[in-house]
């Protein structure tokens, strides 16, 4: 598994708040209109980033506890502390998990919602905490693969941050969006993007007779999504959606005779 697939994520989240930065600056009213929120946000991650740029990374999940432990060190201001304290929460999901799939996804949400609220003493809606919640009850309610399932909260995400203007009262004044729900929305959009490039389809077919369903699921479900496996004579054939394709070649040539391995990537640049 080449880990550096959500570090890079990681950097085109950052780099999209880059590119929407003075604008979120801009709209930085609430809880104080100090005009920082794009810049705070930028630093939080830029400073996490760089401090584990250069670690070696054995595993996603060795990813998500290293990135959450920089973003302690790091976050800067009211939505860095709570985009650090989301994350803190998100990398519980990896307890008895390696890989990033729908199941990680969805348990990273909620685990990171509920450390988000719990940090901050007398919680406001109509902020990142909104958008966090939300976002994470929409994750939750849908099935797919873990591209489908994140697009799904983004656009939820989307619809959220626009209801925020009408929510809190200084927001309504100044007819704009919550500027750290922004933030936060913007930088899973960049993350999005960055996973759709690493994103492959798998078809398979191999021959053999030793090897059971159950076996096969047990060996393939925690490396993706959208896992089939079909059956004639003695064939069967395999379809998976996966970050790591070349992991999922190494574990079915033990089960026999590969006679086809398909592999595309599912969405182009």
């Amino acid at each position: 598994m080449k880990h550096n697939v959500f570090l890079n994520a990681f950097k085109r989240g950052l780099l999209y708040l880059e590119n929407k930065k003075t604008w979120i600056n801009e709209i930085n009213v609430f809880p104080v209109a100090d005009k920082d929120t794009g810049d705070n946000l930028v630093k939080t991650i830029e400073d996490a980033i760089n401090m584990i740029k250069d670690s070696e990374l054995r595993s996603c999940k060795d990813f998500f506890n290293k990135i959450a432990d920089a973003l302690f060190e790091t976050a800067t201001g009211n939505s860095g502390l709570i985009f650090s304290c989301f994350f803190d929460g998100f990398r519980k999901a990896f307890e008895d998990e390696e890989n990033f799939r729908s199941l990680t996804l969805k348990k990273g949400f909620e685990f990171g919602t509920h450390s988000a609220y719990e940090a901050v003493y007398n919680p406001k809606e109509g902020t990142i905490l909104t958008v966090i919640r939300k976002m994470g009850e929409k994750i939750n309610s849908v099935d797919g693969d873990i591209i489908s399932i994140l697009e799904e909260g983004i656009e939820e995400g989307e619809r959220i941050c626009n209801e925020t203007r009408e929510i809190l009262p200084e927001l309504k004044s100044a007819n704009v969006p919550d500027a750290g729900a922004i933030g936060f929305l913007i930088f899973w959009e960049g993350f999005l993007d960055e996973l759709k490039r690493n994103f492959y389809e798998i078809v398979t077919i191999l021959k053999s007779w030793r090897i059971k369903d159950e076996k096969i699921f047990d060996d393939l479900k925690n490396f993706g999504d959208s896992l089939i496996i079909n059956h004639k004579e003695e064939k069967i054939k395999i379809h998976i959606h996966t970050f790591e394709p070349y992991k999922i070649k190494e574990i079915i040539s033990k089960y026999g005779e590969v006679l086809k391995f398909h592999i595309q990537r599912i969405f182009n640049d």
